[in-house]
């Protein structure tokens, strides 16, 4: 299945403080129609693009089904200091603004929950993929090279609960 190629357009007025669309946001786009079919079977609910307002995260707990976030991801030695900057500059590791939402993931995803996380090779990909590996099954979906960067799109699927014995006629009674 083919998803049509978005159409956007900036309005001039505001277009130096916003981050285009550009090779990490159609590799994103690419993961997404790649894997369409999984994620149909999911019968999502509730899909989650991040912009970087946390504190509204409080009320998603358990209910997001499709996350997708493409951090500043870009390793920096200044802070931000202008909007597009903000866009783009992730810090010393490039993991400033990600590792802020990481340690979330696994409380927000539901039970059926996936996540796409745009990364820089330069993000350390081995450590992002054990992140919550016991939570969730981590993967590379896909990798390209554009210009000087290295993109990849983890994605992140939440393991199935395996419940005890005593639990199988009463899975409603089981403690979490």
């Amino acid at each position: 299945m083919s998803l049509p190629t978005p159409q956007y357009r900036l309005q001039a007025i505001r277009a130096h403080d916003v981050y285009e669309p550009a090779e990490d946001t159609f590799l994103l786009i690419d993961a997404i129609e790649k894997d369409i079919k999984e994620i149909r079977s999911r019968e999502p609910q509730l899909v989650l693009e991040i912009d970087i307002d946390f504190e509204k995260l409080g009320y998603c707990i358990r209910k997001v089904d499709v996350l997708l976030f493409n951090p500043p991801y870009v390793p920096t030695e200044e802070e931000p200091s202008t909007n597009i900057e903000l866009t783009y500059a992730g810090g010393r590791t490039g993991r400033s603004t990600l590792d802020r939402l990481l340690p979330r993931v696994p409380e927000l995803l539901s039970p059926r929950g996936v996540f796409y996380l745009v990364a820089l090779h330069s993000n350390d990909i081995p450590s992002l993929l054990k992140e919550h590996s016991d939570r969730m099954t981590a993967s590379v979906s896909m990798e390209r090279r554009c210009g000087i960067e290295h993109l990849y799109i983890l994605k992140f699927v939440m393991k199935e609960k395996k419940l005890s014995n005593d639990c199988i006629t009463a899975p409603l009674a089981c403690p979490e």
